[in-house]
């Protein structure tokens, strides 16, 4: 009977704080209140109730020592594994959060649908479904999966409310007049192309495709994204996809430092330092194991410590030769969507620029 109560008890608590934040969240949208301080306050203090209970309850039981322990214990898992739980999902930007984001981005200065749609459009977005369907589809370049906006809580009724509330907001038009739709008035990827005197696109060939030219444009075109002066000159990417790159810039930064300290540009490059890094870590252990072997009857303790000594300093050269290998392995395997991304991007730059001069003829 326990054993299920305290079941029953689990099950109703998650599903009441599921209630609970979709109360607060509902309260603090109602109220126009920061969510950050429905959070410090109504969520606070809920979420602390039943830790609370347990120790006032612990507290006239005359277990002192759990009610001491529940509070200190709470708190550190609360700070350790709730905080860093948090912070690792974060970290991961799908495709829907970033869609999301740039919605969030140019709604403030929409006054219509046909606003929403022409600013999407021009951050690189396309329609498969726009507003003459009943479901409003959008997809960014080089996604096989289109995304609809409702299932990202933007129906229409909700779209056409967040309107309605711009249009009657005081200086409305000034600042929607004042952010247009993004139209690029350079264009990076190319800029970069001219001055490195290289196309991404001059080959099919793996054998003769710059590798770390490759990884050294994208991370430009991240500093970019990054840059907010560069948004007001209009010298940002037009890709979503690029955008989304930005939750790996550290892991893209370790792989092109390291194909630059090796002097790796091409896959044959590459898979020629990984032959060799597999080789020498094959010759170490064997090297390794056999003074293993070796010491396990020592003539004496001199000679124990020596071969342990040279045992200790074959490892850590395996283990600064494994992370090479790993680095190389994981840099072979982004290539081919570091390719795929810069070429979506310049489809979406040559395309934007080929407008750009039809219009001016």
């Amino acid at each position: 009977m326990e054993y299920l109560l305290l079941i029953i008890g689990f099950v109703l608590l998650i599903k009441g704080a599921d209630f609970f934040v979709d109360g607060s969240s509902s309260l603090a949208r109602f109220l126009k209140i920061p969510s950050v301080i429905i959070g410090l306050t109504i969520v606070a203090m809920g979420t602390s109730a039943p830790e609370a209970s347990v120790s006032i309850n612990a507290a006239l039981a005359g277990n002192n020592d759990i009610a001491v322990s529940n509070v200190i214990g709470s708190n550190i898992f609360n700070g350790l594994v709730v905080v860093g739980i948090c912070a690792f999902i974060s970290a991961f930007k799908t495709n829907k959060d970033i869609l999301k984001r740039d919605i969030e981005s140019i709604l403030p200065y929409c006054g219509n649908m046909d606003d929403i749609e022409r600013h999407l459009v021009s951050l690189g977005y396309q329609f498969p479904r726009n507003r003459d369907y009943k479901h409003i589809s959008i997809i960014a370049p080089g996604r096989k999966r289109a995304i609809r906006l409702d299932s990202l809580g933007y129906t229409n009724d909700v779209l056409c409310k967040r309107i309605y509330e711009n249009r009657s907001r005081e200086r409305f038009y000034v600042l929607r007049n004042s952010n247009p739709p993004f139209r690029p008035k350079a264009y990076p990827l190319l800029i970069l192309e001219k001055k490195l005197n290289y196309e991404i696109t001059h080959s099919k060939d793996t054998a003769v495709v710059l590798v770390d030219v490759l990884f050294y444009i994208l991370l430009q075109l991240l500093n970019l994204t990054r840059d907010e002066q560069e948004l007001q000159r209009r010298n940002q990417p037009l890709s979503p996809s690029i955008r989304q790159s930005l939750t790996i810039e550290n892991k893209l930064l370790s792989e092109y430092a390291f194909l630059k300290s090796n002097d790796l540009h091409s896959t044959e490059d590459i898979l020629n330092f990984m032959d060799s890094r597999t080789a020498e870590i094959a010759s170490l252990e064997a090297e390794r194991q056999k003074i293993r072997n070796s010491n396990r009857r020592p003539k004496s303790n001199e000679e124990r410590q020596a071969k342990n000594t040279a045992a200790r300093e074959l490892s850590k050269k395996l283990k600064s030769l494994r992370k090479e290998l790993k680095l190389a392995e994981s840099a072979l395997e982004r290539y081919p969507q570091v390719w795929e991304l810069l070429k979506t991007e310049r489809d979406a730059e040559m395309k934007s620029r080929n407008r750009k001069l039809e219009r001016g003829r």
